[in-house]
């Protein structure tokens, strides 16, 4: 019994060590399955990368061929257009040249007929006997006026007109720049609305001298500079004045005098003479304000081309004290129209002349119908630096 006991537990080892060989048979099999399962996968991943692959160059090199056509297209429509806008282009430029060209000789004719004016020195003569009469009257005027040359050489002005657009914010961000300023007339009127104050005043206009004597005389603070005939035809002294010699004749083309002493031409407009008078104190960039170039004008019941009260001259309402004052400043005035005809073409002569000098001068006016000076932004120019 023991024996046959041992034999049975020796055939149970013998089954379970067979059993375990199987075993691990049967998992080296399935190992051996799934590798292969595996590798068919790869294999069959790799075939699909490969093809993946050749469509993907495939359709880059169709979009490479697509763009180079579309290149080679766009560059030749290109051209095509380059060529027709050059033609243009030079046909307008020639055409500009051609026109320029017929200008420049008009105004060089016209400078020919007027040199006789300086070669005999009939301006010179005329602005010196207005000075030594003046300063047989005013004793040193000619000094005081002299002592003005060169004074700012190399800088920046303001030349500030009277026109609708002037605003006194404006003139307030010129004195917090602390930028030099010339004026005229009645820019007093805005006095009340502002504490900037012109560094030079100016006046030419014998009919306005006549109406406010009084009140130019109360100014001070600041040069007057006052046409000599106001003294010598008209008999208006001005307190504290500095007179200057004025040609005044209506002659075309105007002449530019760099030394104000020789005289100061007519232009039509006190802004021309106060742009002159800047070139002779050394300014070297003037900017122009408050200079609309505006004659708003109406025709009466006889046909004729009149000043329509209407419409706003200057800045302020209170300019004049009434309709009848504004009328009689306005009434050695033959013919308006002509004479802002006259007043634009002044205008060119004086833009030729600075440019001649070297004399850099724009318009920064708030709108108005001056375009003779480059235009400049007056918000953006004073956040340069000036």
């Amino acid at each position: 019994m023991g024996m046959k006991k041992a034999e049975i537990e020796q055939n149970i080892k013998e089954i379970h060590y067979r059993l375990s060989k199987m075993n691990e048979k049967v998992q080296r099999l399935e190992d051996e399955k799934l590798i292969t399962k595996l590798s068919e996968q790869i294999d069959m991943f790799q075939k699909r990368i490969s093809d993946l692959s050749d469509e993907l160059y495939a359709h880059i090199a169709k979009q490479d061929q697509q763009i180079i056509q579309y290149m080679e297209e766009t560059a030749d429509d290109l051209a095509k257009r380059i060529k027709c806008f050059s033609d243009e282009i030079y046909k307008h430029i020639g055409s500009q040249q051609s026109a320029r060209n017929e200008q420049w000789e008009q105004y060089r004719e016209s400078r020919r007929q007027e040199e006789w004016m300086t070669k005999f020195c009939y301006d010179s003569m005329i602005a010196d006997l207005q000075m030594s009469q003046i300063e047989s009257i005013v004793p040193g005027n000619r000094k005081r006026l002299a002592g003005l040359k060169n004074t700012h050489v190399g800088e920046t002005c303001f030349v500030i007109g009277n026109g609708p657009s002037l605003q006194a914010s404006d003139l307030d961000m010129l004195k917090q720049k602390q930028i030099f300023c010339l004026a005229s007339k009645g820019i007093y009127t805005i006095f009340n609305e502002t504490n900037w104050r012109p560094d030079i005043w100016g006046v030419s206009d014998l009919d306005y001298l006549e109406l406010k004597q009084e009140e130019v005389n109360r100014l001070n603070g600041f040069p007057k500079l006052v046409c000599a005939p106001a003294c010598l035809r008209k008999g208006i002294l001005i307190r504290n004045a500095i007179y200057y010699p004025f040609i005044q004749a209506e002659r075309t083309p105007t002449f530019f005098n760099p030394d104000i002493l020789r005289g100061i031409h007519f232009y039509g407009t006190i802004t021309g003479k106060l742009i002159n008078v800047a070139v002779y104190m050394g300014f070297k960039e003037i900017c122009l304000l408050g200079c609309d170039h505006t004659c708003p004008i109406k025709t009466d019941e006889n046909g004729k081309k009149i000043l329509d009260m209407s419409q706003r001259l200057h800045f302020s309402n209170d300019y004049y004290q009434n309709e009848e004052e504004q009328l009689k400043a306005y009434q050695s005035v033959i013919d308006l129209e002509s004479a802002m005809q006259y007043v634009t073409s002044a205008f060119r002569d004086i833009k030729y002349a600075c440019d001649t000098l070297g004399v850099k001068v724009y318009n920064a006016t708030r709108g108005g119908e001056l375009e003779v000076f480059p235009r400049v932004d007056m918000d953006t120019y004073m956040q340069s630096d000036k």
